[in-house]
């Protein structure tokens, strides 16, 4: 049985969200939860024409009422990975598929303490030591961990490149040939 947004928004839910949601066209008519700071109110609303672009969140489907509050958090992570954005004004949490996209919904103090957290003493920028190390880090991982391309890449020796990522490990407390080591650093990276 097919219920309309309108009928699923009604009593207890319709109190909590209202305002907030409104519905949009898609093929199949799936109700989907779009968070957009103009569209607080007692309805969907024109924006008004303002110097800074409108930024809007789109969730998955919501199948079913209870997954409406879900749906609804959902919005608002994309709305948020849409104002960090320099791309599209308009974020679907299904466009969201890289790691870059993925931190970028996240608060701002959430992914500084990560950074911080993650980074260690690295995460210092006053000192010109760890400032080279943590540029060396990065284009270690660009190419995937390749010691030769990083050295080609900054104009090192190989065994310059040893040296910087041994003292990154022994920094960080990472050890950069396991994957997920490398994945927390890179994560850590984009946080800054």
């Amino acid at each position: 049985m097919r219920r309309s947004l309108r009928e699923w928004t009604r009593g207890s839910l319709g109190r909590e969200i209202r305002g907030r949601v409104r519905r949009i066209p898609v093929r199949r008519a799936v109700p989907r939860m779009v968070w957009s700071p103009r569209s607080r109110g007692s309805g969907p609303r024109c924006a008004p024409a303002t110097k800074r672009p409108s930024r809007t969140g789109i969730s998955a489907p919501a199948a079913t009422p209870a997954d409406l509050n879900g749906a609804l958090l959902q919005a608002r992570y994309a709305l948020t990975a849409a104002r960090r954005a320099e791309g599209p004004n308009l974020t679907a949490v299904d466009g969201l598929t890289t790691l870059e996209t993925l931190l970028s919904g996240l608060p701002a103090d959430v992914r500084t303490a990560f950074g911080i957290h993650a980074l260690g003493p690295l995460a210092d920028d006053s000192n010109p030591s760890h400032r080279m190390l943590l540029e060396t880090l990065d284009t270690f991982l660009t190419p995937n961990g390749s010691w030769a391309r990083t050295a080609e890449a900054l104009h090192l020796h190989v065994n310059t490149v040893h040296y910087r990522i041994g003292r990154v490990e022994l920094l960080t407390g990472r050890d950069l040939a396991r994957l997920d080591h490398k994945l927390d650093l890179k994560a850590a990276l984009l946080c800054r």
